[in-house]
């Protein structure tokens, strides 16, 4: 089959903005063997040579936000920690979400100018690539290292002050909010946020610095069938417990996972509903 000259161009577009030959494939349904002939040495010219071998490098990254740190780099902090993939050459670091949107939202305040790529693999999830090694060494000096899951720590340079911003971008990326319905004989809806871990060095810090700022804490262990090591699951239980775990979080929120957020603002309403109702059952029994 011929392809026209645009779709090449198209194409060699794609591979000089980073994505692999089995992403361009799976993006074009051109065939992966028909692709990869198209980017023989002999088929390029010097300078379209010398643009495959540093890929990314024309995209415009907001370097002032990790020169500079500010509540915003300690959120993605967060957000990577729990979700990100810093590669073995420690050239590149990739965040996977199903939430579109929401990588969307990072990918303007990190680099604008790139793309969103869907998986090869699984079109229901997204994720976005940084190849800046500047940017990625800041990642990794501040705790987020290859193959983390059982080993990161919590950050330990950074200031006190962006604890709410960090852990929102944990929880955005590895907790959940919770809320089922009332219990037979109780008028109060359940809501729990939940946080899960599989570093026992990161949950120990982690329970410690929202027990320090008022947010009680309770926990199990779960090792299930499909996990390889033990899982921490970090509860934040009780109404007004978990409220103020909410409202430490969102403080000073510049950006977060809208469907979370709009749960905890879901609750709220709830909640005042079920305070009017209490309040009025009280009055009718004096």
């Amino acid at each position: 089959m011929k392809y026209s000259i645009s779709v090449k161009q198209e194409v060699y577009k794609m591979k000089v903005d980073g994505l692999s030959y089995k992403e361009i494939s799976f993006q074009t349904r051109i065939p992966y063997n028909t692709l990869t002939s198209w980017f023989r040495s002999k088929n390029l010219s010097q300078e379209q040579r010398s643009k495959l071998k540093h890929p990314g490098i024309k995209y415009s990254y907001n370097m002032k936000l990790f020169e500079t740190p500010n509540a915003l780099t300690y959120y993605l902090l967060g957000v990577f920690y729990a979700d990100g993939n810093v590669h073995q050459n420690l050239k590149t670091i990739i965040l996977t979400s199903k939430d579109l949107d929401w990588l969307e939202a990072i990918n303007k305040v990190v680099c604008p100018t790139s793309n969103i790529i869907f998986h090869p693999k699984n079109c229901s999830y997204s994720y976005l690539r940084i190849n800046n090694k500047i940017i990625v060494d800041w990642f990794v000096k501040s705790g987020c290292v290859p193959a983390k899951s059982l080993i990161v720590n919590y950050p330990t340079n950074m200031p006190a002050k962006y604890n709410s911003h960090f852990i929102r971008g944990v929880f955005d990326g590895d907790g959940c909010m919770a809320m089922s319905k009332p219990k037979k004989g109780t008028y109060v809806v359940n809501f729990k946020p939940t946080i899960v871990t599989a570093s026992e060095k990161f949950f120990d810090i982690l329970t410690k610095v929202l027990n320090a700022n008022n947010i009680k804490v309770s926990y199990h262990k779960s090792k299930e069938k499909d996990h390889y090591s033990t899982m921490y699951i970090i509860h934040m239980c009780g109404g007004a417990n978990a409220v103020r775990f909410c409202e430490f979080i969102y403080k000073d929120n510049n950006i977060c996972l809208q469907r979370k957020y709009d749960k905890y603002q879901e609750y709220l309403n709830i909640r005042k509903e079920e305070i009017l109702n209490i309040q009025k059952r009280r009055k009718s029994k004096s």
